[in-house]
């Protein structure tokens, strides 16, 4: 074969490789999520694996299964409950408030409306010598009115999850079969991927190794982080009376840890709000709860979990965040930096190869 028969060969297998890999995602779109979700869960449990492995004397099927129940006791079954106690809670709220009672635990959004408008009213009326520029009758009217829409939005997601059972069942049976697909064919897989990538196998083994640990470490120390701090910053509001909702806000504000600021965007104003109206004590906890227990489980347990070369910058953070989100929905908070670790991991290795070719 010819210098230049070789080169259109090449070409050709890149071309065929290229609309192939594209096809292949326009074909699973539908399914992306859930295999994703699959990928990285048979990732995480992949050393769980290979330890029960060798204890079962290389029984792969039982191996998996194993790895399999113990991954659901240990992640799948809290989190069952969890949702289920947020879809609960979540009903309760939106039963409170169609009944035009604007009471969440014990404290009164009425009220709330009404003194926040007093306090604003003071302060334009000191600047400009306006006085109650702004009716507070007229503000919790249209709180009033519009309230039960924005709740009734909440009613329809809660539907939405309940009348998605049987896709949800379609999606267990995807996610089951590439998770233990991985767990069982895990070698035959890196043989291709090794196959695939234009590297030799040091350069490969290498990079996917770094890929790997970022990846773990990543996900492992930031989702650990983000629900430790969500659930502190959860169990402050209770001070408010906010306990029925408290699985809600375990939910909401582990989301929310995954970005920079994190729950404080929400607790904060609370705290200071409390404070301003009465609430002195309640607001002080809240307050204290984030920026000394919050704040510093971040600064305590990162270090242990998250290398430094695993950490992303805020703005690549939420910018992968939000772009994750877009593409993969809720799931997309945790996938999105993941595949920018994979970006920035790519960037870094080219350019250190770059540097051992100058030298």
């Amino acid at each position: 074969m010819g210098a230049n028969e070789e080169v259109s060969l090449r070409r050709a297998w890149v071309f065929a490789i290229g609309a192939a890999l594209i096809g292949g995602y326009l074909f699973l779109k539908p399914f992306l999520n859930v295999i994703a979700l699959a990928l990285l869960s048979a990732y995480l449990s992949n050393s769980l694996y290979k330890k029960l492995s060798r204890k079962f004397k290389k029984r792969k099927t039982l191996a998996a299964a194993m790895t399999g129940l113990i991954a659901f006791a240990l992640v799948g079954l809290p989190l069952i409950i969890l949702i289920t106690l947020m879809a609960l809670q979540a009903l309760e709220l939106v039963d409170r408030l169609g009944l035009n009672q604007i009471i969440v635990g014990d404290v009164d959004i009425s009220e709330f409306i009404l003194k926040s408008v007093d306090s604003i009213n003071v302060v334009i009326e000191k600047v400009s010598g306006i006085a109650n520029a702004i009716k507070a009758e007229s503000v919790l009217e249209f709180v009033k009115s519009n309230l039960p829409q924005v709740f009734k939005a909440l009613a329809n997601l809660v539907i939405g999850i309940v009348s998605g059972i049987p896709t949800f069942f379609m999606q267990l049976v995807i996610f089951l079969f590439v998770y233990f697909g991985i767990l069982l064919g895990q070698d035959k897989l890196l043989y291709n991927i090794r196959g695939l990538v234009p590297f030799d196998k040091k350069t490969t083994d290498i990079y996917l190794q770094k890929v790997g640990l970022m990846t773990k470490s990543m996900v492992k120390g930031q989702l650990f982080i983000a629900f430790i701090q969500g659930v502190a910053g959860a169990l402050s509001l209770i001070v408010l009376g906010w306990e029925n909702f408290l699985a809600i806000l375990i939910v909401l504000f582990t989301v929310m840890n995954l970005i920079p600021l994190g729950s404080g965007i929400m607790t904060i104003p609370i705290g200071i709000a409390a404070i301003l109206f009465g609430d002195i004590w309640q607001g002080l906890v809240i307050l204290l709860t984030h920026f000394v227990v919050v704040t510093n489980i971040d600064n305590f347990i990162r270090p242990r979990f998250v290398p430094k070369e695993a950490k992303l910058s805020a703005s690549l953070t939420i910018l992968s965040a939000l772009a994750g989100v877009r593409l993969f929905g809720l799931l997309g908070v945790v996938y999105g930096p993941i595949i920018m670790i994979l970006i920035m991991t790519t960037i870094e290795s080219y350019i250190a190869f770059k540097k051992s070719l100058q030298h």
